[in-house]
């Protein structure tokens, strides 16, 4: 799970960093989009570190606390921030980094 959150973090440095190439207020945004798909992978990953046996109802609801964290912090970050957030850079870094978990795939498990 480890390896899975640290590609999520690489992610977000790399989408941050491009980002910055448009300048303080684009690397900002995608910041902020990584952060809010961030935290709740962290807490999903923790819920499903710390809970006992696995099962599927327990997954789904995991991950249904996942979107519901993550339609949150959306709607924090458009409605209450003090900060104009671009959109592109924004959506770009929370997706790329929603989908970093694929590169857990990539790892040898044997």
């Amino acid at each position: 799970m480890a390896f899975v959150i640290g590609m999520q973090v690489i992610s977000a440095f790399l989408v941050a960093l491009i980002a910055l190439l448009f300048g303080r207020s684009a690397a900002l945004s995608a910041v902020i989009g990584a952060v809010v798909a961030l935290l709740p992978n962290i807490v999903f990953a923790l819920y499903l570190k710390f809970n006992g046996k696995p099962s599927v109802v327990r997954l789904m609801l995991g991950e249904a606390v996942k979107l519901a964290l993550i339609f949150a912090l959306s709607f924090f970050v458009w409605r209450r921030i003090d900060f104009t957030v671009q959109a592109l850079p924004y959506w770009v870094a929370l997706v790329v980094v929603l989908k970093a978990h694929n590169f857990g795939l990539l790892r040898a498990t044997h």
